[in-house]
């Protein structure tokens, strides 16, 4: 698992198929992630923090973890970009 850090020191978060990543209603440039190509997120699984590509998830529409199978058919249904 990479993090890749620049001399500014933002982040980029690495995620695989399947991860959870829970979005902060603001990116780290302070704008909302609804208005922007790059998101702002913690990865579940790895508890890390970072930017990524808006166009590489797929967005649940949550204020409560999704039930298991949810998750599931998402992961199957969805291609990975």
């Amino acid at each position: 698992m990479l993090l890749f850090v620049s001399d500014d020191r933002q982040s980029f978060l690495n995620f695989q198929k399947g991860d959870l990543i829970v979005l902060e209603q603001m990116n780290g440039d302070g704008t909302n992630f609804i208005n922007s190509s790059w998101c702002y997120g913690e990865c579940l699984r790895t508890g890390l923090s970072g930017d990524f590509p808006a166009e590489c998830v797929y967005v649940l529409p949550t204020i409560t973890k999704p039930p298991g199978e949810i998750l599931v058919g998402v992961v199957n249904c969805c291609p990975m970009v």
